[in-house]
C-alpha cells in the first residue's frame, strides 16, 4: 500500500500552553512542510504519521524541543520627555538637556528586550540627529540647542531585530 498522506503535529512546550496543538495534512510525495500560525519563540516537539487506504498509522516519536523564532517587540509605551520636573510631549522638548523614560513594550515579541534605541531629531536650526543604545529607562539626552525644537522616539531591540 502506498502512502496517500502525511499528518504532521505540532505540540507546544510552552509552561500552560502544553494542551496546544497545530495539525497539517500534506499529500503522501510532499516532502517539505511549512507549519504557519505557531506562536512566536515558544518550544516545540513535532510528530508525523502517514496514513493510506486502510488509515492512519501510529504518531512517530516526538522530535527534540525546537523554538519558534521571535517576532519583532512593539512600540515601548508611555514615552515622555521631562526637564527638571517639568513634563513635556516627547515630540517638542525645549531645552539644551532632558530625560526620556518609557515604560516596556506589552508584547515583547517572544524574546526579551536586549536594548532600547534614543533618537533625537533636531525639527529647527540644524539637521542635528542624536541616536542612543541604552538597557532600560530613563536616558539622559544632553549636548542639544537650547530653545529648539526636537522629536523624540524609542524603539526596542530583542533577538528578531528593532521593532
Amino acid at each position: 500500500f502506498r502512502v496517500g498522506k502525511y499528518h504532521l503535529k505540532a505540540v507546544s512546550q510552552k509552561v500552560g500552553q502544553e494542551d496546544a496543538q497545530s495539525l497539517m495534512t500534506c499529500e503522501g510525495d510532499q516532502m517539505d512542510v511549512l507549519f504557519t500560525g505557531l506562536s512566536s519563540y515558544t518550544p516545540y516537539q513535532f510528530s508525523i504519521a502517514a496514513s493510506n487506504s486502510l488509515g492512519q498509522g501510529p504518531w512517530s516519536p516526538s522530535t527534540v524541543q525546537v523554538f519558534t523564532e521571535p517576532d519583532l517587540p512593539g512600540q515601548p509605551q508611555e514615552v515622555a520627555c521631562d526637564l527638571w520636573g517639568y513634563h513635556l510631549s516627547p515630540e517638542m522638548a525645549e531645552h539644551a538637556s532632558l530625560c526620556v523614560t518609557w515604560k516596556p513594550p506589552e508584547d515583547e515579541g517572544g524574546a526579551s528586550v536586549l536594548e532600547y534605541l534614543v533618537k533625537v531629531e533636531s525639527l529647527d536650526k540644524t539637521a542635528q540627529v542624536s541616536e542612543m543604545s541604552i538597557a532600560s529607562s530613563p536616558a539622559w539626552i544632553s549636548g542639544l540647542f537650547g530653545n529648539s525644537w526636537y522629536r523624540v522616539s524609542v524603539a526596542a531591540r530583542n533577538a528578531a531585530g528593532l521593532g
